[in-house]
């Protein structure tokens, strides 16, 4: 074999493994981008007082399997500790609403971790003081 036949043999190798490379890389970008949140999916999360009761709103809104945790928590010295948890799975769609009775001089917050189609999330309500 003569050296330009070598060459191009050579050069066309190269070429084949670097388009390989580029369309394996690009595959598996889109199954990446096919499990992250997109903007249709939604979490809401509210916490409300009246009086000592303190009321709390979730709703979520997705394509994929849902599950995880619905948490009350109270501020303390320490930061902020849990009073309440309220597990939550689903698919599609969750509602949930919640009555705790809170305490008086105490801060509370609402928080939900979920996982959504392989990936988590975590919200966090507005504060209500008692």
């Amino acid at each position: 074999m003569n050296k330009k036949r070598i060459l191009f043999i050579v050069c066309v190798f190269i070429l084949c493994l670097l388009v390989t490379d580029n369309v394996l890389a690009f595959s598996k970008i889109n199954y990446q981008n096919e499990l992250k949140w997109d903007n249709s999916n939604t979490i809401s999360l509210d916490l409300d007082s009246r009086g000592s009761k303190l009321f709390v709103d979730l709703s979520i809104n997705s394509n994929h399997t849902i599950y995880g945790n619905l948490y009350l928590e109270k501020y303390t010295d320490y930061g902020w500790e849990n009073v309440n948890i309220w597990p939550i799975s689903g698919n599609r769609f969750i509602s949930l609403s919640k009555i705790y009775s809170g305490q008086a001089g105490s801060t509370y917050r609402a928080r939900v971790t979920v996982n959504i189609g392989g990936e988590n999330f975590t919200t966090i309500s507005n504060y209500v003081s008692l």
